[in-house]
């Protein structure tokens, strides 16, 4: 669960840089990616956390 996290964060973050490329930093897509982005990191952490239990 954790690694499949960790791909698709990175596959994402991959395509926000892509996006923030061709259409700017402030483009909605750009922020709506990075919001997504911010979503699997959240889930991330607390998935990381709840295993040092």
């Amino acid at each position: 669960m954790v690694q499949s996290l960790e791909e698709e964060i990175e596959q994402l973050r991959e395509a926000m840089l892509i996006v923030a490329e061709e259409m700017g930093l402030t483009a909605d897509k750009t922020l709506e990616i990075s919001r997504q982005l911010d979503r699997l990191i959240n889930q991330l952490e607390a998935l990381k956390n709840s295993c040092k239990v």
